[in-house]
């Protein structure tokens, strides 16, 4: 089931606080889950079935990019949080750990998303 972006601003803050206590897995998760159902609600509110697979949700805000419907491609930010995902949750390779400075970037990259989600609704509802 589709979050709204109000679930997904709390995952964001919730990852920012993880951040901030060093809790990087944590924070990853909360990144990921926020970027999985932003590309979700963007999906809907265009009238595109989301994908149940991980790869194919990214794969669908990549073309959504190629076909001019969104800014910018959120694609890559969401395959490098999903790949972190599951490296913060079943950790068989630490030294492919980011750094914090990456998790910031990558939050505010989030951010970003999250900003581009809120225009495409309100866009979609005015007209």
């Amino acid at each position: 089931m589709t979050k709204s972006l109000e679930d997904v601003e709390k995952f964001i803050k919730i990852a920012e606080y993880m951040l901030n206590k060093n809790e990087i897995d944590t924070s990853i998760n909360r990144l990921y889950i926020a970027t999985e159902n932003t590309a979700s609600i963007i999906l809907e509110k265009l009238s595109i079935q989301s994908p149940k697979r991980h790869d194919k949700i990214s794969n669908a805000i990549q073309d959504l990019f190629k076909k001019g419907k969104i800014d910018k491609d959120f694609s890559n930010l969401m395959k490098r949080l999903y790949e972190l995902h599951l490296l913060s949750d079943y950790g068989k390779e630490p030294n492919k750990k980011p750094t914090k400075q990456e998790i910031i970037d990558m939050l505010e990259e989030t951010k970003t998303f999250i900003e581009m989600a809120k225009k495409i609704i309100k866009d979609k509802d005015t007209n």
